[in-house]
């Protein structure tokens, strides 16, 4: 039977209450706050107790102070707004107190009151405060009210043991009684299998259809709120029992029983996380409990609180009523993923960087899919990231759980150096010199699958003689480099060879004499000395010094006679005359040159030979010499004049003879011991012969000295006979 009541309106009486929020100091706990704002002005066993989230944002719970009932509407900020919806008792002295109170479909607030005056009522509020209430017959106490899946509102009637619902223009529609069993319906709320879920004073949850069919679903003590989960499942608080249950929509039943002994469970909601929230009313505590059972419990900072109604408010903080008026609890949730993860590549060692997650206590690293560690700052460092291509990303992590990932990045790790080796221009010789410019070039390779080539030292090219350390450098994009040093040794210069000499000249045949010469290099030093009628040497760098000759005069005693005499025209016009004749100055006329020798050895094994050799020039030679040149040697006389050290006839008609003389000019003796050296070709029948006369300054080495005075030429007089 539907029962219409006439809607009863008690906007003249309704008292409104705006109280500026006492907000007691937050307390956080395990990163989370939580704050409380009591009713100012309540007296003794002042209590609040359901609560929603409204239409407009703000909560809305029923308060009842000892002597009136209000609906409160607090903002997220905390500011209370109460309106009164009964006044005073009955003549019992009972009042009518708010139960629980839901967002109805048409944008308002419902609630129930009941449980003292002498009808239970039905209230509805909107958002701007305006209060209506529908009176029930009997004597009812509605207590749990939820809005339907039929657009009603339903409620659970505590004492009239029945399920009944109203439309959102105050009409009372179905009322159905419970089964035996199921007496004291206390909270009710819509399923996601479009019924109407209940808890009882016994031992069972109850489903209900919209058309009146029940069913009822044994559990192990007597439940109180229940909820909607965000698995699809009902999960509801078990008081007595200190448990919080879960009953699919097929009627399978999970208890998991509450940490904390007698905590007396008693509101729940399902909370912005994923999970289920839960007051504690005695055990004075927040609960939160996952999908799969895992319960944790915060404490609330008032003692004996009481925390009883809870619900998810527009914030996405948990907010519950208890006996000082309402509390704000903002539960850390999982932290949104890292952003902007950054790190060089390709490096040695990856250092990873990110942007800070608000609500992160730390983060977890992932190399190629793999947790390799984690980090309280938002850098880290990879120290054992193998060499290659490394793949990384980061999560937040707090005592929510793990967010999602960060941006995923790819690091090259290279920790292997490049090498570096180098070739010079020209290829240095044996010795490791070069006699000309050099150039040092680098070639820099890096090892397959690594980070390619940054740099590479350039060429390095010299031309000044000396030693030189070229050092290069190459380096990979990581950052690694190897080095390379080249030495580079340069001579252009030749070595010099000088004072060539031998230890016996003249020498008779077959006897030995020993050459030798002073040898130097500046630079790159000696590499050998060769030997011939000449010297000359090379330094290490491969360059030639320039030959120096050296004549040796090899003589044969057994053979050796040469003479002759006549006349020569110096500096003349005779062939083989050499212009280089000089002769000092003589006056007169019919200048002359005459010559006379007899040079031989006496016996074979003579080592130097014995004779005479004059040479006159002048125009007048005879007795007194007053105009006359004079070179005499004389190894006859006793004592000798001069002196002849070796002959040379070899035979080939030409003949050499060397020694000292005495020289005069005139009247006077210019000195003894003048080196003089005589080369003759002998007479013939087509020749006339030549005479060459060299005589150099007193201490002289005819092989290397220049003649002091010279006189040649072909014999325009006289003979020469040589007997080699």
């Amino acid at each position: 039977m539907i029962t219409r009541i006439r809607r009863l309106s008690v906007a003249v009486s309704t008292l409104i209450l705006t109280l500026t929020p006492l907000m007691l100091a937050p307390t956080a706990t395990a990163s989370t706050v939580i704050n409380e704002y009591p009713i100012t002005g309540c007296p003794n066993n002042c209590s609040m107790n359901g609560i929603t989230s409204g239409p407009d944002g703000a909560l809305w719970a029923g308060v009842y102070n000892g002597v009136n009932s209000y609906v409160d509407r607090v903002t997220t900020s905390g500011n209370i707004t109460s309106y009164q919806v009964t006044c005073c008792s009955d003549s019992n002295g009972a009042y009518d107190f708010p139960g629980r109170i839901t967002t109805g479909p048409d944008g308002t607030l419902w609630f129930t009151l009941g449980g003292g005056a002498s009808k239970g009522f039905i209230g509805q509020i909107t958002t701007s405060g305006n209060v209506t209430k529908f009176p029930m017959n009997g004597n009812p106490a509605p207590y749990g009210i939820a809005s339907g899946p039929d657009g009603n509102l339903w409620f659970a009637n505590n004492q009239g043991n029945s399920i009944g619902s109203i439309s959102t223009s105050g009409t009372f529609g179905s009322n159905y009684p419970v089964p035996t069993g199921a007496n004291n319906p206390v909270n009710i709320v819509t399923g996601v299998d479009g019924a109407l879920w209940f808890t009882v004073g016994s031992n069972n949850i109850y489903r209900v259809t919209t058309a009146g069919v029940f069913t009822g679903y044994p559990i192990s003590s007597g439940a109180f709120d229940i909820t909607t989960g965000p698995d699809g499942a009902l999960w509801f608080t078990e008081s007595s029992g200190n448990k919080i249950g879960r009953i699919s929509t097929s009627g399978d039943v999970t208890e998991y029983p509450v940490p904390t002994a007698t905590s007396n469970p008693n509101g729940i909601t399902s909370g912005p996380d994923g999970a289920l929230w839960f007051s504690e009313k005695t055990g004075n505590k927040i609960g939160r409990i996952t999908t799969s059972g895992a319960i944790t419990e915060y404490a609330l900072p008032t003692s004996a609180a009481n925390p009883t109604s809870i619900t998810t408010g527009s914030d996405g903080s948990l907010w519950f009523s208890d006996k000082n008026g309402v509390g704000q609890f903002i539960p850390e949730t999982i932290p949104s993923a890292p952003s902007n993860l950054t790190a060089s590549s390709p490096a040695q060692t990856p250092v990873l960087s990110w942007t800070s997650v608000l609500g992160a206590d730390s983060y977890n690293i992932y190399r190629n899919g793999i947790n390799i560690g984690s980090s309280s700052s938002t850098s880290f460092t990879d120290s054992s990231a193998p060499e290659g291509n490394d793949t990384y990303y980061v999560t937040a992590v707090n005592g929510a759980g793990e967010g999602s990932s960060s941006n995923s990045i790819t690091v090259l790790v290279d920790r292997t150096a490049p090498t570096i080796t180098y070739s010079v221009s020209p290829i240095p010789n044996s010795n490791g010199w070069n006699n000309s410019p050099a150039t040092v070039t680098f070639n820099c390779v890096d090892n397959t699958g690594g980070s390619g080539i940054a740099s590479c030292s350039p060429p390095q090219s010299e031309s000044v003689d000396g030693s030189y350390t070229l050092s290069g450098t190459a380096i990979d994009n990581a950052g690694n480099s190897s080095d390379a040093t080249a030495t580079l040794n340069i001579d252009q210069t030749a070595p010099t060879v000088s004072n060539v000499t031998l230890a016996t000249d003249p020498l008779a045949v077959n006897q030995t004499t020993a050459l030798s010469a002073t040898i130097a290099d500046n630079t790159s030093g000696v590499s050998k000395a060769e030997y011939y009628t000449y010297v000359r040497t090379q330094d290490n760098a491969g360059n030639w010094s320039t030959p120096m000759s050296v004549t040796l005069d090899v003589y044969n005693p057994a053979g050796g006679y040469a003479a002759g005499h006549g006349s020569v025209v110096p500096n003349g016009s005779t062939s083989n005359t050499n212009p280089s004749d000089v002769l000092p100055t003589e006056t007169g006329n019919n200048l002359k040159a005459n010559f006379d020798f007899t040079v031989k050895y006496v016996n074979s094994t003579d080592t130097t030979p014995t004779g005479t050799s004059t040479f006159t020039w002048g125009s007048t030679c005879n007795n007194p010499h007053s105009d006359c040149f004079v070179v005499t040697t004389d190894a006859t006389v006793t004592p000798a004049i001069g002196s002849l050290a070796w002959l040379i006839d070899p035979g080939d008609n030409t003949a050499t003879f060397q020694g000292t003389a005495s020289v005069s000019q005139g009247s006077t003796n210019l000195g003894t011991n003048y080196p003089v050296k005589v080369s003759v070709t002998g007479t013939t029948t087509t020749s006339p012969g030549h005479y060459l006369l060299q005589v150099y300054s007193v201490g002289a080495d005819p092989a290397t000295a220049s003649p002091l005075y010279q006189a040649s030429g072909d014999l325009s007089g006289g003979s020469v006979v040589l007997h080699g």
